[in-house]
C-alpha cells in the first residue's frame, strides 16, 4: 500500500499512493526492453535427483536454448503439469479454417523435435474429441526431465486454475522470454478480426503473468478481466 506510482495528472506527472489510484488513473510503465544475461543450467539426474527412485531414466542438460522455453510455453498454454507427466494438446482446426497440416501431423512433428532435442521419450496419443474435433496429445513422462524443470526452472505441479509462469522465466534473456510467449500463444492464443493477438484464460494469475512478461519485452498489452483475456496492442 505504501508503494508509489508515477501517474499523469492535469499538472503533469506526479507520484501517487496505491490508495489514490482510480480506474481512470494513467500510470507510467516501462515500455523499454528489459534484458538479462543468458542463464546457463547444469543438470545431471544421477547427481541432482534423490536416490532410490524407480522408473527414472537418466537425463543431462547443460546450457540454455530457445526451444526449451518454447516447449514450456506450449505446456503452459494448452498443456497440463501433472505429478506423473507433462502433456500438450493439439486440436484440429474448425472446418471453416483452412490449415496446411492437421493436428496429428503437427503433434508427431513436435514430438519428434522434443525427442531429438532432449531424448526424453515423448509419445503421441489421441485424446478425447472436443466438439467433434480430434485432439492429439504429446506426453512427457521422463521423471528426470520433469525434475530438471522443477528444480532448475521453477515449474510446479498445477492445473488450469492454479498455473503460474515458471519462476526462472522472469530472469531469462529477452530471446528466451519471447520464445516462451511464442509457445504460449501458438498453443492457446488467437488473432482476432481486427488483427490483434488475444490470449484468454479462466486463470487470472496466468493472465497477469502474460501481461507482465509482455511488458518486459516492451510490448504493450491490456488485461480485461471481464472477458478473461490479454490483448496485445502493439502489432
Amino acid at each position: 500500500p505504501e508503494h508509489r506510482f508515477l501517474v499523469w495528472s492535469e499538472s503533469g506527472l506526479v507520484w501517487s499512493t496505491q490508495q489514490e489510484l482510480t480506474t481512470d488513473s494513467w500510470v507510467a510503465t516501462n515500455h523499454e526492453l528489459v534484458e538479462f544475461p543468458v542463464p546457463s543450467y547444469d543438470f545431471d539426474s544421477e547427481r541432482d535427483c534423490a536416490r532410490g527412485s524407480h522408473n527414472r531414466k537418466p537425463f543431462k542438460y547443460q546450457g540454455n536454448d530457445e526451444f526449451l522455453w518454447e516447449l514450456l510455453g506450449y505446456i503452459y498454454g494448452d498443456g497440463s503439469i501433472r505429478p506423473e507427466s507433462f502433456h500438450i494438446c493439439f486440436g484440429e482446426a474448425p472446418k471453416h479454417i483452412s490449415t496446411t497440416h492437421g493436428a496429428e501431423a503437427f503433434a508427431r512433428s513436435f514430438c519428434a523435435k522434443i525427442n531429438e532435442h532432449f531424448g526424453v521419450g515423448a509419445i503421441v496419443s489421441e485424446g478425447r474429441k472436443l466438439s467433434y474435433r480430434s485432439v492429439w496429445k504429446v506426453g512427457i513422462s521422463n521423471k528426470s526431465f520433469r525434475e530438471f524443470c522443477r528444480l532448475r526452472l521453477g515449474v510446479k505441479t498445477s492445473n488450469t486454475y492454479t498455473k503460474r509462469f515458471p519462476s526462472a522465466v522472469w530472469c531469462e534473456s529477452a530471446k528466451h522470454r519471447a520464445a516462451f510467449l511464442r509457445g504460449l500463444l501458438s498453443a492457446d492464443g488467437c488473432i482476432n478480426n481486427v488483427g490483434s493477438i488475444d490470449y484468454r484464460s479462466t486463470n487470472h494469475g496466468l493472465l497477469e503473468d502474460a501481461h507482465q512478461l509482455f511488458r518486459t519485452l516492451g510490448i504493450r498489452t491490456t488485461v480485461r478481466l471481464a472477458s478473461l483475456r490479454v490483448a496485445v496492442k502493439d502489432k
